[in-house]
């Protein structure tokens, strides 16, 4: 198996609905990183799978983020619609429950499904209160369904990487992800840590939104803002336990 260099472990996340700042980006970055996600807002605006043609007509991987969650009669033909356009990773919603991921998983193809449980944009007050359990428990318990019907990964808040130790084939995809040198104010992220310490806790990838494709002005460009976080990365690799 080929080593996957540093680099190709930082994911962006196109949230955009203008069509012409996706292109902007995906040129100026598909060196610099290994994957583009389509998330809701330009699904919404061009259409999913049309978006994610378009990109894979750029010559560039695909994080295809729908979070499928529906009966399984409806999710096994979405997966195989975004499957055949040849997306690297898709996503699947925990909350359909057993039928439904196992549909996805039959249907995945060459994709990797990867299920989401909480968004990193919940904090443990609102985790109580709408699923009934912490975050670190919601994740745990996502793990192991995902791992019982034939998933290829999760998608998780660093801070519950730790929850995923007894499913080491499960891929670990790290999303709330802020750098030390990009603070926001209206940050509607409640579960998150730098690149270094989400990878030093076991991510095997890092989605990076706003950091990456509006960095501040003291990183300069959305190139700089790659480098540095590739470098972090690497870092933090030589750093795990």
């Amino acid at each position: 198996m080929v080593p996957i260099r540093d680099h190709e472990r930082l994911i962006v996340a196109l949230d955009t609905s203008d069509i012409n700042e996706v292109k902007r980006l995906v040129l100026m970055l598909k060196s610099h990183v290994g994957m583009f996600k389509v998330g809701l807002e330009l699904m919404m605006a061009r259409g999913g799978p049309q978006a994610a043609e378009y990109l894979r007509s750029l010559d560039v991987r695909v994080f295809y983020d729908g979070k499928f969650c529906d009966v399984p009669h409806a999710v096994e033909p979405a997966v195989r619609t975004v499957a055949g356009i040849g997306v690297d990773f898709f996503t699947v919603h925990v909350a359909a429950g057993r039928a439904s991921l196992e549909a996805a998983a039959r249907a995945k193809g060459k994709s990797r499904m990867l299920g989401v449980a909480s968004l990193t944009s919940i904090d443990y007050r609102e985790s109580m209160e709408s699923m009934r359990d912490s975050p670190a428990g919601v994740i745990a318990r996502a793990a192991q369904l995902l791992s019982d019907v034939g998933a290829d990964g999760i998608v998780c808040s660093p801070l519950e990487l730790s929850q995923l130790t007894p499913f080491p084939k499960l891929c670990r995809v790290a999303t709330g992800v802020r750098p030390s040198w990009h603070w926001l104010a209206d940050d509607d992220q409640k579960r998150f840590t730098t690149p270094f310490q989400a990878v030093v806790g076991g991510a095997d990838y890092l989605v990076v939104g706003r950091p990456l494709t509006n960095p501040p002005r003291s990183v300069a460009s959305p190139v700089r803002a790659a480098e540095l976080i590739a470098e972090e990365i690497g870092h933090a690799r030589e750093h795990r336990p």
